[in-house]
């Protein structure tokens, strides 16, 4: 019983979602839209580019659609936060600690007022930075 035991924890990693090595914590800093300055969001930066709050997952989502994991946001290890294989222009925040919670995507702020493409498995949560004339998207 025990080779079967050590077998099945041997097959429970992070997979795609583990955090290299000296993965450093993402510097998170809060975005204020230049059009109402009422609206603040929270973003990401990573590599020089920053990366505002967008919306979830929708559909179906599969490990498959993960690049790689870059880091960490919160001093948290377990709040990662991952690349897309499908756009660079998004990148994607989510907990492994066994928590149901979603995966929430960022949308690099670059891209506003842009059309750029948004893959089907992510659902706006039509926060105001992104609407209206922000919002130019290409078929997903």
């Amino acid at each position: 019983m025990l080779p079967i035991a050590a077998l099945m924890l041997a097959g429970c990693g992070d997979g795609v979602y583990a955090l290299p090595e000296n993965a450093p914590e993402l510097e998170q800093v809060t975005y204020v839209n230049e059009k109402d300055k009422e609206y603040t969001y929270n973003t990401i930066i990573m590599n020089g580019r920053k990366y505002a709050a967008y919306g979830t997952m929708t559909g179906n989502f599969h490990d498959r659609e993960v690049e790689t994991c870059v880091g960490y946001t919160d001093g948290d290890k377990k709040q990662r936060v991952c690349t897309l294989k499908a756009t660079g222009d998004y990148i994607m925040q989510t907990r492994l600690d066994g928590c149901v919670e979603q995966p929430l995507f960022y949308r690099a702020t670059d891209t506003l007022g842009k059309y750029i493409y948004t893959p089907r498995y992510i659902a706006s949560l039509d926060y105001d930075l992104w609407n209206g004339e922000n919002a130019k998207e290409g078929d997903s």
